[in-house]
């Protein structure tokens, strides 16, 4: 959804309308008697108060709870499956919000466990793990058509098997790193896996040995944070190039430090949360890293508790976070997150035309957002002027795109503005008011 904000905040708005030429420092009162005239000046708006980021519960997965499981999006839909003592595979859609028991994971003989997961081009693919069960570690790769609910084996990665890996996907490369070997020791090297020739090849080693941290990618660029870095839980976070096959240290993670929990990325903001700690923590926080500011903000808490070891995956926008365990109880919970937008200020203004108006305001959140002038056209009908924004296609500094119309009035002392904004989260109405 879309909404007005700035920040955690909301500004005044404040409105200008002249007749004559606009200044940005000033506006001069034109001799008019029109309706339009009499609120030439400066206004005061409030409205379109924020919404706090949005969890909505869904349709839990018809199995049991499970742990340490993967997830992909592919054509919308959501597929889940494997986690400790399990191969099964679920589909999920997002329209009917229902579950469907697809093509067990193959390759294992009871459970592909801490593996990780990745879609390129509408085909899913689960890489390495292991079967905790029979002490077994893999590192081969498979891939699931949607559309004939089959499997296929693909190229087999050249390093070594391991659990707990991450993997994220730039430009239709996938990136798979990190994990542990088959005696427990951490690995630091990291591979990038090309679905058109179907062949692995190895690029620059992470800055240390990695194992169940949170990785997801953004702006072209792949991000890994927390985890088991060198032995310890850490903080620390390393941006990837795939331009340069460079790593670089960005700002550490603001939370505790932590492992097992679960990242994803909308946009150009990275989201992470949940995990364990040492001595008994468990977490139920999220937080966003702007790849634009490399700043660290606290969201609010999933609903669904604390847990590790989750799993997570967006579609159309909308991030799909659950399952998971905490002690000995492993979950099936299900839950859909779409985040808060926002945007600011609005000034108003006449061009050289006295019923021409111009409607300018910043529209996304604050790392992304870009100023958007819209041009109304103004008709006046008996003391109320009413003035129309035409539909404008507009597209954020992360690259998301809005089409944006409006619509408003001028009655007795009050001015009334409605943006209609559309995006892929949907579309939403908000109304400004003002007055002298």
């Amino acid at each position: 959804m879309f909404h007005f904000k700035s920040g955690s905040q909301m500004r005044k708005a404040i409105f200008f309308m002249c007749v004559a030429s606009f200044s940005a420092f000033s506006c001069k009162k034109a001799v008019d008697t029109s309706t339009t005239a009499q609120f030439i000046g400066e206004w005061n708006g409030t409205g379109c108060n924020p919404e706090a980021d949005k969890w909505t519960q869904k349709a839990p997965n018809y199995a049991t709870g499970r742990s340490g499981g993967v997830a992909f999006s592919v054509n919308n839909n959501l597929y889940v499956g494997g986690g400790y003592g399990k191969k099964d595979f679920w589909g999920y859609n997002t329209s009917s919000n229902t579950w469907a028991r697809l093509a067990d994971i193959p390759g294992t003989i009871k459970a592909r466990d801490f593996a990780t997961a990745f879609a390129v081009n509408d085909i899913g693919y689960v890489f390495g793990g292991g079967d905790s069960t029979l002490s077994l570690v893999y590192k081969d790769l498979w891939k699931f058509d949607w559309s004939t609910n089959l499997w296929g084996a693909a190229a087999t990665m050249p390093g070594v098997a391991r659990q707990g890996a991450f993997s994220f996907v730039i430009n239709e490369t996938a990136y798979v790193g990190g994990g542990r070997d088959a005696s427990g020791a951490e690995l630091k090297d990291f591979w990038a896996y090309s679905q058109a020739g179907n062949n692995w090849t190895q690029k620059a080693d992470l800055p240390a040995t990695v194992a169940n941290t949170y990785a997801f990618s953004a702006n072209n660029f792949g991000f890994v944070t927390c985890g088991i870095h060198a032995g310890a839980e850490d903080t620390s976070t390393y941006m990837y190039d795939p331009s340069t096959n460079t790593w670089s240290r960005q700002k550490a993670f603001k939370g505790h430090a932590r492992q097992g929990g679960t990242a994803f990325s909308i946009g150009n903001t990275g989201y992470i949360g949940l995990g364990s700690a040492t001595g008994g923590l468990y977490f139920n926080d999220f937080y966003t890293y702007s790849t634009i500011t490399n700043e660290w903000t606290r969201l609010g808490d999933y609903p669904g508790g604390y847990v590790e070891y989750p799993v997570s995956a967006v579609a159309a926008g909308k991030a799909y976070v659950g399952m998971g365990i905490q002690g000995t109880t492993r979950f099936r919970d299900w839950y859909q997150y779409i985040p808060a937008s926002a945007s600011t200020k609005f000034n108003i203004s006449a061009g050289s035309n006295s019923f021409s108006l111009f409607v300018t305001f910043s529209i996304a959140q604050d790392s992304c957002a870009i100023d958007v002038t819209l041009p109304g056209t103004v008709s006046t009908n008996s003391g109320k002027d009413i003035f129309a924004i035409a539909t404008q296609t507009v597209t954020d500094r992360c690259g998301n795109n809005y089409a944006i119309s409006g619509s408003g009035s001028i009655v007795n002392d009050e001015i009334t503005i409605t943006t209609v904004t559309s995006t892929s989260n949907g579309t939403t109405a908000c109304t400004f008011k003002g007055k002298k």
